[in-house]
């Protein structure tokens, strides 16, 4: 019987190291599908094949986007 993995999460303790793993994956064809930051902390992206994946990020980035959406000008 097989199965299909529905949740992989990646931890990185170098936040830079991330964002240049989440490059890579922008330019391997990766396409922004729904931006949801600002509200749940979340990316939707897609391959190239249209097979969607999320990236969150962390709680203090979740805080800083949420604060800079209610921040009067």
């Amino acid at each position: 019987m097989s199965s299909a993995i529905l949740n992989i999460t990646f931890d990185c303790a170098d936040p830079r190291a991330l964002a240049r793993f989440w490059g890579r994956l922008s330019g391997l064809g990766a396409t922004i599908v729904s931006d949801r930051r600002p509200e749940f902390g979340w990316v939707i992206l897609a391959d190239p094949e249209g097979n969607e994946f999320c990236v969150e990020i962390s709680v203090g980035e979740l805080e800083s986007a949420q604060a800079a959406t209610t921040a009067v000008p």
